[in-house]
């Protein structure tokens, strides 16, 4: 939140659950680090993303102060800002604070009790979530020496002055004044910060993906990857929101956005992370419960809300349909912990939260059917993922992601030696699915109009559904390709890239096209940051670049996860020399994918041997410090 007067903390809330408008979104916090060298002649700014650090210089004459942010990736309630002066000789300056003020909060300036050194503002958030909720209390500790909103002094060279705030709210473990106090002075006062916080990011940056041929590309690559691992963290179990932590685009809320795009690639490389966000479902299935329950008559099981945000309740704005019929999303939970379950291994509690919502998101569509005349049965008024589409029958991508929910209930079932009902059987192998000849209806009467994003071409990737056959999905993708919206939101053309690699098995002008789509017209400079849409909207939209990170991952990469194994079909994007998708991980194995044109090498970083099945049959072993090599085809990475 650099020039911000406010900054936000994940989980923090503030607004109704159920409200037209103002509905419960991120809740400001006072950014007491929005500090600034005011008699300054130019300034210049860089993001490191290497080491996850915002500069910024100001030159005094011939001088130069250095000013660095950065929220410590060790130390999750502390952000740092420091300022350096970098020249010989000592320079006056003026620095100016904007803390800005706190419109969701009750906060009163407290004492602490080393007044000489820090001070503290507490409060509670203005309105809950819900009747039941708490008020959220935030206590913030930041350092003394700035009192004013104007401090004039002169700067020794070298010299590097550090105002570091510690900002801790009641959702963890108090946040009582001197339990924050006693924090503060804990981490801020250690000598390697700078250090600490560097080495997470290296340990973070094991894993990432290396392109040689296309710097635009490889920038972009590597900075949207940053963007989405840095909003979430393994030791805070909290999902993701299209407009990151950063923003209070789409109010900070959780939507499918997570599951389906920001997801996949972090538990390629970061399953950790992964997991933070499905125990952000786990956690909150008491809400979904109570979503399907609202309705008249009430739905059973579970049913995950459009939008959420910390209580797990809906809290999609009222004037908005989505909020009560876009309801996809409760199977696209499923399929995403389904891809957990087939790569990762989770511990006893998370394998009966597994099961609790797989079961819960079941029943819920079984509840949710009705059968038609023609035997089938078949989900009345829905929004699919294209949200021009409001009120109607049987979209496919609905019914199609209710019969994966199913089929994966009775997968778990048989594994966990557990029962379902019989009828879940018979309702997932007769769901109506439209067609017109080879093409599949969005839905129930479609009749050619305008999409407004990737929706149907999303049951081949990530969705794998069962029921498309090759000539059907070429069919789905020219003829959808064909009536997108051109100003469609930034998850949309990758996808099509995606469809046109797996099925063609090279690159062509058309899917490197459409590849190049997916993120020339939403990047924007300097900092490449995401944009919603070529023409804005959500910024900082790590949905899109979740989208994009999949588009090579998963198209140009070819990666699938199927059960206990990963598969791979890599292909060379053209102008691209080599890749390499570095720090994969494997259940506890960690490995290197890296090929070129013509050849294919793994590497084991960590972990025991893997074996390697190629497209040919052939099978290789690969262990620590013995890489293997073979001419580039298809291949899976199994134990």
């Amino acid at each position: 939140m650099i020039n911000a007067n406010y900054f936000y903390i994940g989980g923090v809330f503030n607004g109704p659950a159920i409200a037209e408008h103002d509905t419960s979104h991120r809740a400001k916090v006072p950014a007491h680090v929005n500090i600034h060298v005011k008699n300054a002649t130019s300034i210049v700014a860089a993001v490191d993303i290497e080491r996850g650090i915002y500069f910024r210089r100001s030159f005094i004459g011939n001088a130069t102060v250095e000013q660095r942010w950065y929220a410590h990736r060790r130390h999750k309630n502390l952000l740092v800002h420091e300022i350096e002066l970098l020249s010989s000789t000592p320079t006056y300056t003026c620095l100016t604070q904007d803390a800005g003020s706190a419109p969701d909060f009750h906060f009163h300036n407290v004492n602490t009790s080393t007044p000489s050194e820090t001070r503290a503002i507490s409060g509670k958030t203005k309105v809950p979530e819900l009747s039941s909720s708490k008020r959220v209390t935030v206590t913030v500790i930041y350092p003394a020496w700035f009192s004013d909103s104007r401090l004039c002094l002169a700067l020794r060279p070298k010299q590097v002055l550090a105002y570091n705030i510690i900002a801790i709210s009641d959702l963890e473990e108090g946040s009582d004044v001197e339990t924050a106090n006693t924090l503060w002075f804990s981490i801020s006062k250690q000598q390697n910060l700078f250090e600490q916080h560097v080495q997470e990011w290296s340990r973070v940056w094991t894993s990432g993906i290396e392109v040689k041929g296309d710097l635009y590309l490889a920038q972009s690559l590597n900075s949207s990857l940053y963007y989405i691992i840095s909003s979430i963290r393994d030791d805070w179990d909290y999902s993701l929101s299209p407009g990151s932590l950063s923003s209070n685009g789409y109010n900070g809320h959780t939507f499918w956005d997570y599951e389906t795009w920001m997801y996949p690639i972090l538990l390629a490389f970061h399953p950790n992370l992964a997991l933070s966000g499905l125990r952000y479902r786990f956690n909150r299935l008491q809400g979904a419960e109570a979503k399907a329950a609202s309705y008249n008559p009430p739905y059973k099981g579970l049913m995950f809300p459009w939008e959420s945000a910390s209580s797990g309740a809906e809290t999609c704005p009222t004037f908005a349909p989505t909020g009560q019929l876009e309801q996809h999303i409760s199977g696209d939970v499923v399929y995403a912990v389904r891809q957990y379950h087939y790569k990762e291994v989770m511990n006893p509690e998370d394998k009966q939260k597994m099961w609790d919502t797989v079961y819960g998101v079941s029943e819920f569509f079984a509840s949710r059917v009705t059968k038609r005349r023609d035997g089938k049965w078949g989900i009345k008024g829905v929004i699919p993922p294209d949200e021009y589409a409001v009120n109607v029958d049987n979209s496919v991508f609905t019914n199609a992601i209710a019969q994966l929910s199913f089929e994966f209930a009775a997968e778990l079932a048989k594994e966990f030696n557990r029962s379902i009902p019989t009828q879940w059987n018979e309702i997932a192998q007769n769901l109506f699915i439209p067609m017109n000849g080879s093409i599949h209806l969005e839905y129930e009467g479609y009749d050619g109009r305008t999409v407004k994003q990737a929706d149907v071409v999303l049951l081949g990737y990530p969705f794998k559904w069962n029921k498309l056959t090759p000539e059907s999905r070429f069919a789905d993708l020219n003829f959808y390709k064909s009536v997108t919206d051109p100003g469609s939101a930034a998850m949309t053309w990758g996808t099509f890239s995606i469809g046109l690699l797996e099925l063609q098995g090279k690159d062509t002008s058309e899917s490197f096209d459409l590849f190049n789509k997916s993120y020339k017209l939403y990047v924007k400079q300097p900092f490449f940051v995401w944009t919603e849409t070529p023409t804005f909207g959500a910024v900082n939209f790590i949905t899109g670049a979740g989208a994009f990170l999949q588009a090579y991952v998963n198209g140009y990469g070819g990666l699938r996860i199927e059960k206990d194994k990963l598969e791979f079909n890599p292909i060379s994007a053209k102008g691209i020399d080599y890749t390499k998708l570095r720090g994969l991980k494997f259940r506890k194995n960690v490995f290197n994918v890296e090929y070129d044109e013509h050849i294919v090498t793994i590497s084991l970083i960590a972990g025991d041997e893997l074996l390697i099945v190629r497209k040919n049959g052939e099978r290789l072993h690969v262990t620590v410090d013995t890489p293997i090599t073979f001419a580039k085809s298809a291949f899976s990475v199994t134990k």
